[in-house]
């Protein structure tokens, strides 16, 4: 690793810090930063970047909910050992999606289906049509006018875009009721994941390359391994976290070293199984090993925009490793560390609208 680099009262910048973020909670934020990127080579532009913009914002959250930052009660006696897997990736079988995202992958392949067969569909799921008007008349699209039906929102968004939301929609139903985890915080598991998808779209409008939307859902369902894991192997998914946190290692090299795969390979599992497009299965799939995608951009961005958020402490446990940083993605995402921060001081300042949105329900 590169030596940390010195930084001095600015180290929160872009963005003011809160004077209760100085002093002690400031130190303490860079030490565990330092932590954090044990590992990470640190002469890389990006990666130096996001290490000191991410002090100021761990001394902010630090000062503001220091019990993110308790150390956990003793767990008893957890072994870190596993001798084969409890389950092969084949064997895990995800819990279905509603019925109305089955019936619009169908109209939605059908190039004979109109508009209104797709604004019927929608509409006849109460869930899914508040959703949908809800992102269409957000700054998301920024409209002049508002959008008052599922019809109107349909021609405006056109197919592409009606699955993107739907896909949003029903993976996140599936898992928002998930029941309580010691090591897993669905409000903030879901604020990262939105904070990756915002990221990934307004990086694919910057760079006018691709679909936006298709960006968007797979920065935004990147983790769902994560919540599946836990329903399918509680306890040993547990045991992985806290192995993690006792090495300093990112939780999904701990995956693979007890199970042989990782959360972001149990999220593309669980997307070829509910037949989304390759291109998104390939995305979540190799978030964490982006060389397996073949310089594929759309992975490159969800990896690239996974550590930068994971960076400022938008994650479900800020003290956590720094994810896996493969130089060759941040290349192929195009990404140098100005643009890198404004994009993400601009999720910023949407991302808790978007919270409140996606948890109206």
């Amino acid at each position: 690793m590169a030596d940390i680099p010195e930084t001095g009262r600015d180290e929160a910048a872009p963005g003011a810090v809160p004077d209760a973020a100085h002093g002690a909670a400031l130190d303490a934020a860079r030490a565990l930063q330092a932590r954090r990127f044990a590992g990470i080579d640190l002469s890389h532009p990006a990666a130096a970047a996001l290490f000191t913009a991410g002090i100021g914002r761990l001394a902010a959250l630090l000062a503001a909910e220091p019990r993110l930052f308790e150390k956990d009660a003793p767990a008893g006696t957890t072994s870190h050992k596993i001798g084969a897997p409890p389950k092969f990736i084949h064997e895990i079988v995800p819990p279905p999606p509603p019925d109305v995202f089955f019936k619009l992958q169908r109209v939605l392949a059908d190039e004979n289906t109109t508009n209104e067969d797709i604004a019927g569909i929608v509409s006849a799921d109460p869930g899914l049509t508040g959703f949908l008007l809800r992102m269409v008349n957000s700054v998301y699209y920024g409209f002049p006018d508002k959008i008052d039906t599922v019809s109107r929102a349909v021609s405006l968004l056109g197919r592409r875009e009606i699955f993107s939301h739907a896909a949003a929609r029903a993976v996140s139903e599936v898992y928002r009721d998930m029941p309580p985890r010691r090591y897993l915080n669905m409000r903030r598991f879901w604020r990262h994941s939105l904070a990756c998808g915002l990221f990934c779209r307004a990086a694919s409008l910057a760079a006018g390359v691709g679909d936006p939307e298709r960006y968007f859902v797979a920065g935004l369902l990147h983790d769902i391994g994560k919540p599946q894991l836990l329903l399918a192997l509680p306890a040993a998914s547990e045991t992985a976290v806290e192995a993690a946190r006792m090495e300093n290692v990112h939780q999904s090299l701990a995956e693979q070293r007890l199970f042989g795969y990782d959360h972001g390979e149990v999220a593309g599992m669980v997307f070829a199984k509910w037949n989304f497009p390759e291109e998104l299965t390939d995305a979540v799939s190799h978030h964490h090993h982006p060389e397996r995608a073949q310089g594929s951009h759309k992975t490159a961005m969800v990896h690239a925009a996974d550590f930068a958020v994971v960076a400022l402490g938008i994650s479900v446990d800020p003290r956590a490793h720094m994810p896996p940083f493969s130089p060759e993605a941040w290349e192929t995402a195009g990404l140098g560390p100005e643009p890198l921060l404004e994009l993400l001081n601009a999720v910023e300042t949407h991302l808790d609208d978007f919270v409140a949105m996606f948890s109206a329900g």
